[in-house]
C-alpha cells in the first residue's frame, strides 16, 4: 500500500547449497553445528514470528541482511546512525517513533516469499563476534528508545512491538541467567530434589522441542526447502542441539558482552560460494 514505509525479506543460509551462476539450485540442510543452529532460528524468525508480528502491524525492524526502504522516511529520520552496531533496528525504530509521534499513517512490513540467501558465520569465533556486536547494537537501541515502553504516544507498537525486544531479547538475557544461576546455587546448596528437576527439565525440553518441530515442519513444506528426508533429520538434530547446548552458550555470549569496554563491529570472514561445500 502508500503508506508502507519498510519492507523486509526472509533470509536463508547458502553454507552448503549449491550455487551456479549467483543463483541456489540445490538447498541442503548443513552439517555444520554453528550453521545449522542458526538454520533453526533463521526458519522461526523470518516464516514464523516476524509475519505474524506484521500482520498484527507490530514488526519493530527487518533484518539488516536485506530491507527495503522508502527514501524519504529515511531522509526524514537524518538516515543510518554513524558507529552503530545494530543499525538495522536502530533506523527502523527511529522511523517508528517519527510516524507515531506525529500521527502520520505508515507500515512496516514482512514479505517471507521474497528470499535472500547468505553465507552464516560457520565457526565458533565468528559466530561469537557476531552474536555479541548484536547484543552492543540491542543494548545501544533500547537504552535509547526506552520511552516507547510507558509513553502512550507510542500506543501497542511501543507496548507490545519494541516491548517484545526489550522484554524477551533485552531482559529475556538477563532474567534466563538469574534463573540458571539460581538453579545451580540451589542445586549445590542441596535445596532441590534432583529427580524432580531433572523430569521438569527432560520435559520441558521435550514439549520445546516437539513444538519447534512442528513449526519447522509447517514452514519446510509452505517454502519447499530443506523437504528431502536427510535435510529433514538434520533439521531435527539441530532443534535438539539448539534447546540443549546452544542456547546456554549463545546467552553466555550476550551475558559476557554486556560487561566488555571494547565494542566494535569486528570482521566477519567469507569463504564464498566456491569454498563453502568443501569447508562444510
Amino acid at each position: 500500500t502508500g503508506n508502507v514505509v519498510v519492507v523486509g525479506a526472509s533470509i536463508l543460509p547458502s553454507n552448503d547449497c549449491v550455487v551456479r551462476s549467483d543463483r541456489v539450485i540445490d538447498v541442503r540442510t548443513s552439517r555444520n553445528l554453528w550453521v545449522g543452529v542458526q538454520t533453526i532460528e533463521y526458519l522461526v524468525a523470518f516464516f514464523l514470528t516476524r509475519p505474524g508480528m506484521a500482520e498484527l502491524g507490530l514488526l519493530p525492524f527487518v533484518s539488516g541482511g536485506f530491507g527495503m526502504f522508502r527514501r524519504q522516511a529515511l531522509l526524514d529520520v537524518g538516515g543510518l546512525v554513524p558507529g552503530h552496531l545494530g543499525e538495522d533496528l536502530e533506523v527502523c525504530l527511529q522511523i517508528h517513533e517519527y510516524h507515531l509521534e506525529r500521527d502520520l499513517p505508515y507500515e512496516v512490513r514482512h514479505v517471507p516469499e521474497a528470499l535472500v540467501w547468505t553465507e552464516l558465520p560457520a565457526t565458533h569465533e565468528q559466530l561469537r563476534r557476531q552474536r555479541r556486536r548484536w547484543q552492543w547494537g540491542l543494548q545501544t537501541s533500547m537504552r535509547s528508545h526506552r520511552r516507547m515502553l510507558t509513553n502512550p504516544t507510542y500506543g501497542r507498537t511501543g507496548r507490545f512491538g519494541y516491548g517484545n525486544i526489550h522484554v524477551f531479547e533485552w531482559w529475556g538475557a538477563h532474567i534466563e541467567a538469574v534463573g540458571w544461576l539460581t538453579l545451580a546455587v540451589l542445586s549445590i546448596g542441596g535445596w532441590v530434589d534432583y529427580s524432580t528437576m531433572l523430569a521438569m527439565f527432560v520435559s520441558a525440553q521435550a514439549l520445546g522441542a516437539a513444538v519447534m518441530s512442528l513449526s519447522i515442519l509447517l514452514t519446510v513444506r509452505r517454502i519447499r526447502w530443506f523437504d528431502r528426508p536427510a535435510d529433514l533429520l538434520m533439521l531435527f538434530v539441530w532443534i535438539l542441539v539448539s534447546g540443549l547446548g546452544y542456547r546456554q552458550l549463545n546467552l553466555f555470549w550476550r551475558i559476557v558482552a554486556l560487561g566488555s569496554a571494547r565494542r566494535e563491529w569486528g570482521e566477519m570472514e567469507r569463504l564464498g560460494f566456491d569454498q563453502v561445500g568443501a569447508a562444510a
